[in-house]
């Protein structure tokens, strides 16, 4: 599988007297040398967006879609979105509506951390359509202080770090240096809105979960060797074809655990497959799994698509010589279950 995507986009204010983060850039250099040992090791890519535009954002998110796994947001931020660059060097607002219709173009997503202030109001509705844990801001934050938050972050994950034990360490850190909550919030003027906000007197952080999910369990791990992928894959499709009642009867920490199992599984599975699987359990008790099924594949999988309806149909073709067909089948399974081509296709349509 491709090697997983972050992306990381910076947006400052370049405006003649606005409101320029001092920070920015070194926040940019504490997260890249964070996730250095990550890369190193083959964990993942680094992209980044400097003074991202709006075209550019885009452009990454398109380019990339099928590998990004987190979207990582620093600058300015409001009630209406993300405050991106332009080319007249002043912000201009990215609607968070628009945002997250691209979000959902990403199937492998799994977090999104919004550094900039207030972010938490888009939460609720970013969560209504992405199901993925997102760090976001209830206030206003200092500048430097979320730059040390977000560098704490990604050194956490680089290092193997679940995402809830990598926001408690970032946590952790901040309140080590700085003791008194509200300073964490002040000065106006190194604030990360464009339009000052009140100081609350609690910590302005929060790793909000989609609703039904207790814990934020992914992590970066080294690629898979395709005999333990194939392995993986027929074990989960065993449990789910064997045991559908008992998986069915899962629910709370367990059916949660069970769901985390099964996205990481997807890798190597076809989603088709598991959800011909899932749709036998009980729908209230595997709502988490569908919510994983459909983060990683995007959409709900059409029927049929599952490895022994598509070995039916490849032979279906084969036997009337209808070869074109065939191969276009035979590769699918080969690409998606590891299907070497049947007697049958080979006697007829030779050099399959």
């Amino acid at each position: 599988m491709s090697c997983p995507v972050i992306l990381l986009v910076f947006a400052n204010d370049r405006a003649p007297h606005g409101a320029w983060l001092r920070a920015l850039d070194r926040e940019h250099d504490r997260i890249t040398d964070a996730l250095a040992h990550a890369v190193r090791g083959g964990l993942c890519q680094v992209e980044t967006v400097y003074n991202a535009t709006h075209d550019q954002f885009f452009e990454r998110l398109t380019r990339f879609s099928s590998r990004i796994v987190g979207i990582h947001f620093a600058g300015h931020a409001n009630a209406d979105g993300l405050c991106l660059d332009s080319e007249e060097r002043r912000p201009l607002t990215a609607a968070m509506q628009s945002l997250i219709d691209a979000f959902e173009q990403l199937p492998r997503l799994r977090w999104i951390f919004l550094n900039g202030c207030g972010t938490e109001a888009h939460v609720a509705a970013l969560q209504r359509r992405i199901p993925v844990p997102v760090v976001a801001t209830s206030s206003a934050i200092l500048d430097e202080v979320a730059c040390d938050f977000a560098g704490q972050f990604y050194c956490s994950m680089a290092h193997g770090k679940p995402l809830l034990a990598a926001f408690d360490l970032a946590m952790a850190r901040v309140k080590s240096e700085v003791h008194d909550a509200p300073r964490a919030l002040r000065p106006p003027a190194q604030q990360r809105m464009l339009r000052p906000a009140a100081v609350r007197d609690a910590w302005p952080w929060a790793l909000h979960l989609p609703p039904g999910r207790r814990r934020a369990r992914w992590r970066l791990r080294p690629p898979r060797r395709p005999q333990l992928r194939r392995l993986v894959s027929a074990g989960v499709m065993l449990l789910m074809s064997a045991a559908p009642s008992i998986v069915g009867e899962l629910g709370g920490d367990a059916g949660d655990g069970l769901g985390v199992a099964v996205s990481e599984a997807l890798d190597a599975c076809e989603c088709a497959a598991a959800s011909s699987r899932l749709a036998r359990l009980d729908a209230a008790a595997q709502r988490g799994l569908w919510a994983t099924l459909e983060a990683r594949c995007g959409s709900a999988p059409q029927p049929g698509s599952c490895a022994e309806e598509l070995s039916a149909r490849r032979d279906d073709a084969a036997s009337v010589h209808r070869c074109d067909e065939a191969r276009a089948l035979q590769r699918r399974l080969a690409e998606q279950f590891w299907v070497e081509p049947s007697p049958l296709m080979r006697a007829h349509c030779p050099g399959s």
